[in-house]
């Protein structure tokens, strides 16, 4: 029964102990009943007026049947276990083959216990003859199929084909051979010990130790080398489409950026035309006098007006990039500017404190063009200018305090949030920088 329960089991299978158990306990109640003095007439009885117990006239008791009972059951478990796990076609009708053993030993079993005194002399002990039995029904379940068993290993070695492999003793002495075996020296069979070797452009030579010798054997790689030069050409075809790509995207990254350049020019003329039109011209007039101090006016005029292209730059590439720039970039740009309008002699100064530390680009920017717009405007007439950028009431504003004769016509078309306000003192223009930039 434990032979049929391990059938298709792996090597290291167990039976569990909650199966094993319910074998062994009546198992070893039996045997015990058997083989001891004490109970032993539980299983045979004796006359009693016998002063010596023999073999020869003894009878049967109660634990001889369960005996009897407890075996024929194993069987009958046996046959079904192996009828359940066998997988082999035809394996119903086979089943009874197992069965001739275990019918002769009930036959013999059942003529024993009548006496059958011939019988004893034949077949010999009731032991022998049930072991045998026993055994000749684990054969024929082998021969069936019911238990998987591995034989003829030398005779299917010989016939296996498509195999190049040989078996050979500790000596390399070759003891079985595959049909299609080549014959290997024994110095390349040495030499695969370790690992592998390489006995043809396509053939791989390896060793494997095993009880008593080694099994050697050849491996036809060429597919594999096939393989691989297939790999290596696509692997070449890829480094070639890598480098074209590669070429491709290096040419699309000057493109790019050419590109990006054009756009920032295009954008940095836009912002600055005017101005740039403007100095234009005054290097014309500059080009046209020869009144030297008419010279040094126009020469102001241009730094006032390139001081400015120069500042405005900066606060596009910023805003290009960032929508945030420092509060400091405002304060930065009026100071250059003021310097340039101090080549013309006008006085004046700047206050920038916005109370934030970073600031939308637009909005600083808006204050700045604002300025300038107003300076250019007033240029003529200017003598001074006062610019202040702050909050009032939550909202951020540019003041403009400027000393000059000028209407402010074209400015407040430009602006026209913007408020202008005339006094003897001159001109004050303010315009609310919150909610971006004027049109």
């Amino acid at each position: 029964v434990l032979v049929s329960l391990s059938i298709g089991k792996p090597e290291d299978y167990r039976i569990p102990k909650k199966t094993a158990l319910p074998l062994y306990i009546p198992t070893a109640f039996l045997f015990l009943l058997v083989i001891t003095n004490d109970l032993h007439q539980h299983v045979f009885t004796f006359p009693p007026d016998t002063p010596v117990w023999n073999d020869r006239d003894y009878g049967y008791a109660v634990g001889y049947f369960f005996v009897i009972a407890w075996l024929i059951l194993c069987a009958l478990t046996i046959l079904v276990l192996m009828s359940i796990k066998c997988r082999l076609p035809g394996s119903r009708k086979r089943i009874l083959l197992p069965c001739i053993p275990m019918v002769i030993l009930l036959i013999y079993l059942t003529l024993y216990y009548s006496g059958v005194n011939w019988l004893r002399v034949v077949l010999g002990d009731i032991t022998v003859f049930t072991c045998l039995m026993y055994a000749a029904a684990l054969e024929i379940c082998i021969d069936c199929g019911f238990i998987q068993a591995n034989t003829h290993y030398d005779e299917l070695f010989a016939r296996a084909s498509h195999i190049s492999a040989q078996i050979t003793d500790a000596n390399y002495a070759v003891r079985h051979s595959s049909r299609d075996a080549v014959s290997i020296s024994e110095e390349n069979m040495r030499n695969a010990e370790n690992a592998p070797v390489m006995i043809s452009s396509e053939k791989r030579l390896h060793n494997m130790p095993i009880h008593g010798g080694h099994v050697i054997w050849t491996e036809d790689i060429s597919e594999f080398i096939q393989i691989r030069e297939k790999l290596e050409n696509t692997k070449e075809e890829l480094r070639d489409r890598n480098a074209l790509l590669q070429y491709e995207y290096e040419r699309e990254k000057e493109y790019k950026i050419v590109e990006e350049q054009n756009r920032l020019y295009d954008m940095l003329q836009y912002e600055t035309q005017t101005q740039l039109d403007k100095i234009s011209r005054l290097v014309t007039e500059y080009q046209k006098t020869d009144d030297g101090d008419l010279k040094k006016h126009i020469l102001a005029q241009i730094t006032v007006l390139g001081s400015y292209i120069k500042r405005k730059k900066d606060f596009v590439l910023s805003i290009d990039s960032t929508p945030m720039i420092p509060e400091s970039r405002l304060s930065g740009a009026l100071a250059e500017s003021f310097r340039s309008l101090s080549l013309m002699s006008i006085n004046g100064g700047y206050l920038v404190n916005t109370g934030k530390k970073y600031l939308s680009g637009e909005t600083l920017a808006l204050a700045y063009d604002f300025f300038e717009d107003t300076a250019e405007e007033a240029l003529s007439t200017l003598r001074s200018i006062n610019v202040r950028v702050f909050p009032i009431g939550g909202c951020l504003r540019i003041s403009i305090f400027a000393d000059c004769d000028c209407k402010f016509g074209a400015l407040t078309e430009k602006y026209p949030n913007a408020t202008v306000s005339f006094d003897d003192d001159g001109v004050q223009l303010v315009l609310p920088l919150e909610g971006g930039r004027a049109v």
